[in-house]
């Protein structure tokens, strides 16, 4: 049951987050 809550912290984290990462992730893509 522990890992359950890892796992949707970390979705909820990745739901907020995707956009912000998304962008580093071109950034570092495209210099």
């Amino acid at each position: 049951q522990a890992g359950g809550g890892e796992v949707r912290l970390f979705s909820a984290l990745k739901k907020q987050g995707v956009d912000d990462v998304a962008m580093l992730l071109w950034q570092w893509a495209h210099p």
